[in-house]
C-alpha cells in the first residue's frame, strides 16, 4: 500500500512540477509585459549637478569701552573667501529600481580664504571634497532598509564677520517592517554624525550617536497609537576660542506613547493620551550635573453634544527628579461650551491643581467663565467678550529656596529676556551654552536687569553670545513663603470693525488678589489695566493704487509691582511704483514709548523701514531693504542701521546671485559695524 502511494506521488510530480513552471513562466511574462525593460543588472536611471563659483568680502568692526581690568579695545577683521564647487548625483539600480537603487554623488571643492585681523594676516587654501551615497533595498515591499554615507564641507555664515568652515561625516542605516509582514508597522533608524570645524572666533567638535525606534499601531477607524524611543549620546569640544573649553558628553533617553481614539456614531467624540519618560545627564570635565528624570502623563477628552454642546476635560500628571529635588504636579481641568445662536456663546471651567516639591507644597482650586457676543450693525459689526476667575491657593514651604537647573532661553538681538520664574536669588545665575562646554560671564557676554519681580537677561554686543544663541540659565528663586490667598481676574474686551479696513477696540483687565491667612515674602501684584486702540488698512483707488494702513494704543497698567503707560503706533503705505512695470515698495514709520519708574523698563523706540522690489520678465529680480531703529530712553542707548541689496538672474539654468549688506548696531559705548559682499555664479546640468 505504502509503495504504491509513494509511485502514485512519483507519477504525478512531473505534471505538477509543469503546472508550476507553467505558472511561473505566465508570472514572468506578466512581469516582462509591465516592464521587462527595468530589469538590468546594473542601469544608470538619471543624474543631476552644478557647477559654482562664489566670492566673499566680509569687513568688520567692533569698539568696546573699558570695562573692570579689561582695557578699551578696537578689534576689525576683513575676510575674504573664493570658494568653487563641482557636484554631480546619479541614480541607478541593481537588478530592478524597487530592489536596489543607489544614489551616489559629490565632487572636489577648492577655497582660498585670507583674513586681516588687527594687523594680522592669515591665509588658506584647501582642496576639499564633498561625497554622498545612499543604498535603499527593496523599497516597495513590507520588509525594507536603507543604509547612508555623507562627508559634506558645507561654509557657513554664523556671526558677524565670521564664517565657519565645517566638516560633517554621518553615517546609518535605516530598516521598516510593515504590514501585512507584521500587525504593528516598525521603524529604526540608528547613525554617528560627526562635526568639526572652526574659524577665528569659535572651534567646533561635536559627535552625536542617535537611535530611534518607532512603532505605530492603527486601531481601525477608531484611531491609532504611536511609540516612540530615541537614545541619544552627544560627545562636545565646542565653544568660543575666548572663554575656557571644557569637554562634555550628554546622555538622552525619551520614550513616547501616544493614542487618540475616536467613538460614536459621528466619531464625535475624542480621546487623546501621551505618556512620556525621559532622563538626561551630563559628563563634565571638571565634575558631572545631577540627572534629571521626567515621567509625565496627559489624558484629554473633547465631545460634541448636538450643535450647540460640547465638553472637555483633562487631566495631567508630572513628575521630576533632579538629584535630591523632586517636584510632583497633578492637575484636572473641567469645561463646557454652549452656543445658543451663532453670535452668542458661554464658556465654564473648573480646575484644581496639587503640587508636591522637595521644599513646598502647594493645592490650588478655581473656576472660570466667559461670553461671546456679535452684532452686526449698519455699518460695521460689534463684538463684546467678557471673562471671569476665581482661584484660592493655598501653599507651605520647608525652605526658602528652590533650583531650576537648564532652562533654555533664545537670545534675539539685544532684547531683554524674563526668566520663567520670579524672585530669583541675586548671584545665583549662571549661564552656559546648550552642551555646557562654556561659562558666560555676566558684564562682557551678557547683563541682568530686573523689573518688578522678574530678572531678565539681555545679550551683549562684542560678546561671545550669538545673535538668537540658545543658552542655559542655572538659578535659584524664593517660593513665596507659606500663606494662603485668593484671586479674581476680570477681563473686558469691546470691539468694532468695518470689513478688513478699521478695527477699534478697547480692553479693560483688572486682577485682585488677597491674603487669606499666612505672610507671602514678595507682595502680591493688584493690576488695573486699560488698552485703547485702532487699526487700519484703506486701498486707496488713486490713479496708482496704493495701500495706507497703521495702528495706534495706548495701554495704561497700575499695578503694585511695576506699573507703567505704554504707547505705540506705526504707519506705513504700499503699492506699486509708477512707469515702472514690475516695482512695489512699501515704506513704514513705527514708535514705541514705556514710561516707568524703573529705568531698567522704559524705553522710547523710534523706526522707520523701507523696502524696494522689482522683478523683470528676462529673469532679474532686485530687492533693496532699509532700517532704521532707536531706543534713546533705555538704561543704555541702542541704534540699529541695517541695508541691504539682492539681486537674482536665472536664465535657463544659470543663476548669478549678488547680495550687499551694511549695518551698524550700537549699545551704551559698544559700536559694531559690518559690511559684507557675495556674489555667486550656479550652472545646473541634469540627464
Amino acid at each position: 500500500m505504502t509503495s504504491l502511494r509513494r509511485r502514485t506521488l512519483r507519477a504525478g510530480q512531473p505534471a505538477r512540477l509543469q503546472g508550476m513552471a507553467l505558472a511561473l513562466a505566465a508570472c514572468g511574462c506578466m512581469s516582462m509585459a509591465h516592464g521587462a525593460e527595468d530589469f538590468a543588472g546594473f542601469k544608470m536611471t538619471s543624474y543631476e549637478g552644478h557647477v559654482s563659483l562664489g566670492g566673499l568680502r566680509d569687513d568688520f568692526m567692533t569698539l568696546q569701552p573699558a570695562y573692570g581690568d579689561f582695557g578699551p579695545s578696537l578689534k576689525t577683521q576683513l575676510r575674504t573667501n573664493l570658494r568653487g564647487e563641482f557636484n554631480v548625483m546619479t541614480h541607478s539600480y541593481v537588478y530592478h529600481p524597487k530592489f536596489l537603487s543607489l544614489d551616489l554623488g559629490g565632487g572636489p571643492v577648492y577655497e582660498s580664504a585670507s583674513l586681516d585681523s588687527n594687523d594680522q594676516r592669515t591665509r588658506s587654501n584647501k582642496a576639499l571634497y564633498n561625497l554622498y551615497a545612499r543604498a535603499s533595498l527593496l523599497s516597495d515591499k513590507p520588509y525594507r532598509g536603507t543604509v547612508y554615507y555623507e562627508h559634506l564641507n558645507p561654509m557657513l555664515s554664523v556671526g558677524p564677520a565670521e564664517v565657519l568652515n565645517q566638516q560633517t561625516e554621518k553615517f546609518g542605516f535605516t530598516m521598516a517592517l510593515l504590514a501585512p509582514t507584521t500587525p504593528i508597522p516598525l521603524a529604526l533608524e540608528a547613525s554617528r554624525t560627526h562635526t568639526n570645524g572652526s574659524s577665528e572666533v569659535r572651534v567646533i567638535d561635536d559627535r552625536i550617536d542617535r537611535f530611534t525606534f518607532k512603532a505605530d499601531r492603527a486601531w481601525g477607524g477608531n484611531g491609532r497609537t504611536r511609540l516612540g524611543f530615541d537614545l541619544m549620546q552627544q560627545a562636545s569640544s565646542s565653544g568660543v576660542v575666548d572663554l575656557p573649553i571644557q569637554g562634555s558628553q550628554q546622555h538622552t533617553r525619551t520614550l513616547n506613547a501616544d493614542t487618540e481614539l475616536r467613538f460614536g456614531k459621528d466619531k464625535q467624540y475624542e480621546f487623546f493620551n501621551t505618556l512620556r519618560a525621559s532622563t538626561q545627564e551630563y559628563e563634565l570635565e571638571q565634575g558631572h550635573l545631577p540627572r534629571v528624570q521626567d515621567l509625565r502623563a496627559v489624558l484629554t477628552y473633547r465631545g460634541l453634544h448636538g450643535r450647540d454642546w460640547q465638553s472637555s476635560a483633562s487631566y495631567n500628571a508630572s513628575r521630576s527628579r533632579q538629584d535630591e529635588q523632586q517636584n510632583t504636579v497633578q492637575s484636572l481641568n473641567l469645561g463646557a461650551l454652549w452656543r445658543p445662536t451663532d453670535r452668542l456663546s458661554f464658556n465654564a471651567g473648573l480646575r484644581g491643581e496639587r503640587t508636591e516639591a522637595s521644599n513646598f507644597k502647594a493645592r490650588l482650586w478655581g473656576g472660570d467663565g466667559s461670553m461671546n457676543f456679535a452684532q452686526p450693525l449698519p455699518l460695521g459689526t460689534f463684538y463684546m467678550s467678557y471673562s471671569a476667575r476665581y482661584d484660592e491657593r493655598e501653599q507651605s514651604a520647608s525652605a526658602p529656596l528652590t533650583n531650576v537647573i537648564g532652562e533654555a532661553i533664545a537670545l534675539p538681538g539685544v532684547q531683554p529676556v524674563g526668566l520663567a520664574q520670579t524672585k530669583v536669588t541675586p548671584g545665583s545665575v549662571l549661564v552656559s551654552n546648550p552642551t555646557r562646554t562654556q561659562v558666560y560671564v555676566e558684564g562682557i557676554d551678557y547683563a541682568l536687569s530686573v523689573v518688578g519681580q522678574t530678572t531678565r537677561i539681555q545679550r551683549l554686543l562684542g560678546g561671545n553670545i550669538l545673535d538668537a544663541a540658545d543658552v542655559l540659565v542655572d538659578y535659584s528663586f524664593d517660593v513665596g513663603g507659606s500663606y494662603a490667598s485668593s484671586q479674581w481676574d476680570q477681563n473686558l474686551s469691546l470691539n468694532w470693525a468695518f470689513k478688513q479696513y478699521v478695527n477699534a477696540y478697547v480692553r479693560y483687565q483688572d486682577t485682585t488678589p488677597k491674603v487669606l491667612s499666612g505672610t507671602p515674602t514678595a507682595p502680591l501684584n493688584t493690576i488695573q489695566s486699560t488698552l485703547y486702540g485702532l487699526r487700519a488698512e484703506v486701498p486707496l483707488n488713486l490713479p496708482v493704487p496704493l495701500l495706507l494702513g497703521g495702528f495706534a494704543e495706548r495701554e495704561t497698567r497700575r499695578e503694585t509691582i511695576a506699573p507703567f503707560v505704554r504707547t505705540a503706533s506705526e504707519l506705513f503705505v504700499q503699492g506699486d511704483l509708477p512707469f515702472i512695470a514690475g516695482a512695489n515698495y512699501r515704506l513704514a514709520a513705527r514708535r514705541s514709548r514705556i514710561d516707568a519708574d524703573n529705568a531698567y523698563q522704559a524705553s522710547h523706540l523710534k523706526g522707520v523701514d523701507v523696502a524696494l522690489g522689482w522683478m523683470h520678465s528676462s529673469g532679474v529680480r532686485i530687492f533693496a531693504t532699509s532700517l532704521v531703529e532707536r531706543d534713546t530712553a533705555a538704561i543704555e542707548y541702542r541704534e540699529r542701521r541695517a541695508m541691504s541689496l539682492r539681486a537674482v538672474w536665472r536664465f535657463r539654468r544659470i543663476s548669478l546671485t549678488a547680495d550687499l549688506t551694511k549695518s551698524r548696531e550700537v549699545q551704551g559705548q559698544v559700536e559694531r559695524e559690518r559690511t559684507v559682499g557675495n556674489i555667486s555664479l550656479r550652472r545646473d546640468f541634469s540627464s
